[in-house]
């Protein structure tokens, strides 16, 4: 059976699980880390990296395999869209140009996928990019050659992990919230079927491990060794902390999904005994069902005789510097949903290394020559008295005509790009008094000392109106709450946040939550803004104040 390996990158550390795939199943080899803390301090810590697991893939014989490499959430930009309506082809073009307009000239060379359910063809298209820069994917192609593996696949994680659920439990149109520890970062994955609303990853601090065993207690799985994690934070800080943040993702994901639709479970990923203490914390917080879910008995899954984690008397976990054992289950949950996605024959929702780019356009120039090219054919074989060079044109001039037929046949068609054109044409067409709109903006935006800009992307909507996309920082998720009600106009504008996530900052007053504004807003007269100056509405900052 061929070999292939699954990787899991982030910035503290590589993890991988080395597999036998054949027709649905996936026998796992062995699975383990690179740890960036236990490298050398000197050098460069990729090549180090690189350097170890190259050396571990000969010794287990997996040199020239294929390999997956599910990428986080430090490594792309995401872009939620809304379309107009348009086929597949035809929504390529129009998600590159709008992600181009948004990025801006200085976004480098961007890799694009995206992800846009089925509409009707009357119907707008809501599309989910990813953006990533080409430097990006040429790292993880370089990565790959110099350990010694051919790179297949650049996944996104998260999809790993929902891919993972849909196959382990019955009730799979129920919507949950996924809880994936892995090391240092913990993924929340909204999903309902196969289908991810919203995920958003949180950092833990480094070197603590979220598990409920003692030092006494027997391993969850006979193939998976428990260890006693060095902490810097106590176990019961550390869930602490975490279970603040599920709580956090609890209220703010429900606005990402369809209306009349809640959140009706909490999964999480690893073994009964390392979830109990979290899922105990979380119970008295909360009256939605929790369960865990153990990857390494997911439906498919084999294992070696062997252990699947080398041992601490095994060679190649002594000679291969910085290669760590994986205590914990839960920390092979994505690795494990990618290796049976590729088992199966599933493509990934999406792949950064093969994006969907947009059809080259036709080349128009082409089209004369030929048909050119089949008039002096026409001309040469009517002056012609030789019969047998006569019959040799007239074979070559049939070709030429079919061939210009089927030309003017895709001529046909490329009318329907120019409808395309026209279309987006009408929904550029925006007539708002700009500014008038961003003073009314700015006046009823939190304070400077609350929040932070930094970049605001304005786009016209189809039939009138605009999209304002504001990214920036706040010190608070509950800034952005109030944010979006003093924005709200009833009929005129409405402002939706998504996408949190917690930065490093430093100091108290540290603004260090990321967040994103879509602001959807309709054409006013100049009129209604003269007299919104002329009697304001305090707004929620000023009145707390």
């Amino acid at each position: 059976m061929p070999k292939a390996i699954a990787i899991d990158w982030n910035p503290s550390e590589v993890r991988y699980l080395v597999a036998e795939l054949s027709r649905d199943r996936v026998q796992l080899l062995q699975a383990g880390a690179c740890n960036r803390s236990r490298l050398p301090a000197d050098g460069d810590p990729l090549e180090s990296i690189t350097r170890s697991l190259a050396e571990l893939f000969r010794q287990t014989g997996a040199l020239g395999a294929a390999a997956i490499i599910a990428i986080g959430r430090g490594d792309m930009d995401i872009y939620r869209l809304t379309l107009p309506p348009a086929t597949d082809d035809e929504l390529a073009a129009l998600v590159h140009t709008q992600i181009l307009s948004q990025a801006g000239a200085g976004v480098g060379e961007p890799v694009v996928d995206f992800l846009a359910p089925q509409a009707s063809p009357n119907a707008s298209r809501p599309v989910e990019a990813v953006v990533t820069q080409q430097e990006t994917v040429d790292r993880y192609q370089t990565f790959g050659t110099s350990a010694g593996i051919r790179l297949k696949r650049l996944i996104l994680r998260p999809y790993a992990t929902a891919s993972l659920r849909y196959r382990m439990e019955a009730n799979r149109t129920e919507t949950v919230l996924l809880v994936s520890i892995l090391g240092s970062e913990v993924d929340l994955i909204l999903a309902s079927a196969n289908r991810i609303h919203f995920w958003r990853t949180v950092q833990i601090p480094e070197d603590t491990q979220i598990q409920s065993t003692s030092q006494d207690s027997p391993a969850s799985h006979p193939d998976i060794q428990t260890s006693t994690p060095q902490t810097r934070l106590s176990q019961t800080e550390t869930l602490d902390a975490l279970a603040l943040e599920i709580t956090r993702t609890l209220a703010v994901a429900p606005t990402q999904l369809p209306e009349g639709q809640s959140i009706e479970g909490i999964v999480l990923f690893g073994s009964r005994d390392d979830c109990s203490a979290l899922s105990s914390m979380l119970e008295p917080q909360t009256e939605i069902n929790i369960r865990s879910l153990d990857p390494t008995s997911a439906p498919g899954v084999t294992w070696m005789a062997s252990p699947m984690v080398p041992s601490s008397t095994d060679p190649i976990a002594r000679e291969v510097v910085g290669i760590e054992t994986l205590s914990e289950p839960g920390r092979v949950a994505p690795l494990i949903g990618m290796l049976l996605d590729e088992a199966e024959g599933n493509p990934p929702a999406m792949d950064l290394l093969h994006p969907r780019r947009p059809p080259k356009p036709y080349n128009r120039r082409r089209l004369w020559i030929l048909t050119a090219v089949a008039a002096a054919i026409f001309l040469i074989t009517g002056g012609s008295m030789v019969s047998g060079l006569v019959d040799d044109a007239k074979t070559k001039s049939i070709g030429y005509v079919r061939e210009l037929r089927r030309l003017r046949s895709t001529d046909r068609k490329l009318a329907g790009e120019v409808a395309v054109e026209r279309s987006l044409q009408e929904w550029a067409q925006g007539d708002i008094v700009w500014l008038d709109e961003l003073r009314d903006l700015s006046a009823k935006f939190p304070p400077a000392q609350d929040v932070i800009v930094r970049s605001m992307t304005i786009s016209p909507r189809r039939g009138g109106g605009a999209v304002i996309h504001i990214q920036g920082s706040v010190r608070d998720p509950s800034v952005v709450g109030r944010m979006d009600l003093d924005l709200r106009i009833e009929g005129i504008r409405i402002a939706t946040s998504t996408n949190y996530r917690e930065q490093p900052g430093e100091g108290e007053a540290a603004l260090d939550w990321r967040f994103e504004t879509q602001i959807v807003t309709q054409r006013r007269p100049a009129s209604a803004y003269r007299l919104e100056m002329m009697n304001p509405n305090q707004n929620t900052y000023s009145s707390a104040q």
